[in-house]
């Protein structure tokens, strides 16, 4: 569906192959647009102040493109999640969202994206990586062989996890390792539960 889109960010990042584009809106956050034109696929929409983009020369006249000023008080992906949530968006992945060569970025767009939880299912990728983010109530199922780790964004959050080699319910507090590294092996999906507070959850 249509309320499915793809934010690909500035980046040092591969848009893997097997990324698929089809029945969402692609959105190009400025350097981005290099990273998408790299991996063949051409944005709906490029929005940005256009200072980090090599390959000006293939922007398509069909896209539609949304200029920022360069002085301005928000990151080009807290606009271009601004945008998608206003058009609709459902679910967003942010493509190279936790790869920036850029620490204090990738925290700031795990902090920002939280912010819209309540209206999307959202998640952030980079080469080695997906982390995806629960607000209150909303959960995510784990298949296959990973390790997985949680973090609260929040002072402190109830979660649950049930189906991995360390099952856990109660609270887990921002400053605290105890989500780090857990294993999910078993054959049936492994559970997340985020039921207060905000959590991030990282599968590699």
């Amino acid at each position: 569906s249509m309320n499915s889109f793809i934010l690909a960010v500035t980046g040092d990042y591969k848009i893997p192959k097997e990324t698929r584009f089809s029945n969402s809106i692609v959105i190009a956050i400025d350097g981005g647009f290099d990273r998408l034109i790299e991996a063949g696929k051409n944005p709906d929409i490029l929005i940005g102040d256009m200072d980090t983009i090599s390959e000006v020369s293939r922007i398509s006249p069909r896209i539609e493109i949304i200029k920022l000023n360069r002085d301005k008080d928000e990151t080009d992906l807290e606009a271009g999640l601004k945008l998608a949530v206003e058009r609709g968006a459902k679910s967003i992945t942010i493509l190279g969202g936790t790869s920036f060569p850029r620490v204090e970025m990738i925290l700031n767009n795990i902090q920002v994206a939280s912010r819209f939880t309540d209206r999307a299912a959202i998640k952030l990728t980079d080469d080695h990586s997906e982390t995806y983010l629960l607000g209150p109530h909303q959960h995510l199922a784990v298949t296959g062989r990973h390790t997985v780790s949680i973090t609260s964004l929040t002072e402190i959050s109830t979660i649950d996890i049930q189906g991995f080699k360390y099952d856990y319910s109660g609270e887990l507090k921002r400053s605290s390792s105890l989500g780090i590294s857990n294993l999910h092996e078993a054959e049936e999906s492994g559970q997340i539960a985020c039921q207060q507070g905000s959590i991030t959850v990282t599968i590699r």
